[in-house]
């Protein structure tokens, strides 16, 4: 069973204080891996005008690939409709039951 963090957010743009707060989890928490997993639509962000899901991706790709234990995770991009944390992280669960997942916030 792999110990994983979610580190969810819209990541408009994607910032040091989200690795430096990925790193800090993973280290203090023993976690395999941290997952960066881009918002697919936001609804607290629906009066904002928010980058398209592929530059997010490609943005946060970019921004984690110097640390092997970082992942990117489209996981809500591809979700229809509006994401809310509690069914992703439910959903997280249904579909890989073999990993034990925490919320990073």
């Amino acid at each position: 069973m792999a110990k994983i963090g979610i580190m969810g957010g819209t990541f408009d743009p994607v910032h040091n204080g989200h690795l430096l707060l990925g790193r800090q989890a993973y280290e203090e928490y023993g976690l395999d891996q941290v997952w960066y997993m881009p918002s697919g639509t936001p609804p607290h962000k629906r009066d904002h005008q928010v980058t398209g899901a592929g530059d997010r991706c490609a943005m946060v790709a970019l921004a984690i690939r110097d640390y092997p234990y970082f992942r990117l995770s489209d996981f809500e991009i591809r979700r229809e409709g509006n994401t809310y944390t509690a069914q992703t992280l439910q959903l997280l669960a249904d579909q890989y039951p073999q990993h034990r997942f925490y919320f990073i916030i």
